[in-house]
């Protein structure tokens, strides 16, 4: 049996603001040699915290699209009409198998309608322990 264990990487600690028709991409992710590609069970997750702006003349409320520009763009989240002013924190999980050992990829978030504020971005993701029967060479 594979034995496993969660890690995580901060994409941004800080907050940025979009606005309509703006975007963002964060720093690329390069995944370690042992990372987990995506099953059922090993999933990526990332979290991020989001307020709604206000706009005017329009009360807080954000249209955003996260994408994953890894071997092939993979949309990860996308909101209609979050309304704000609290902030949320988001967990959206996705499949694990568009990052590469080889090349840093970015997320990119797009807002088309609204203002929003986004901080604490961190991507979680899982790792096969050294030594353990998934990556043992000799039985």
């Amino acid at each position: 049996m594979s034995i496993t264990v969660a890690d995580y990487a901060v994409l941004r600690d800080t907050s940025i603001v979009l606005e309509t028709g703006e975007d963002w991409n964060t720093p690329g992710f390069i995944a370690p040699e042992n990372f987990v590609e995506g099953t059922n069970l090993a999933r990526a997750i990332l979290t991020f915290n989001i307020t709604a702006l206000p706009d005017p003349p329009f009360a807080p409320g954000v249209d955003m699209t996260i994408t994953h520009f890894g071997v092939e763009p993979q949309e990860v989240f996308r909101t209609f009409l979050f309304s704000g002013p609290s902030t949320a924190t988001i967990s959206e999980t996705f499949p694990a198998t568009n990052f590469s050992t080889l090349v840093r990829t970015p997320f990119h978030f797009q807002v088309t309608r609204g203002k929003v504020s986004i901080s604490d971005i961190v991507l979680w993701y899982q790792l096969r322990l050294p030594g353990s029967a998934a990556t043992r060479t000799n039985g």
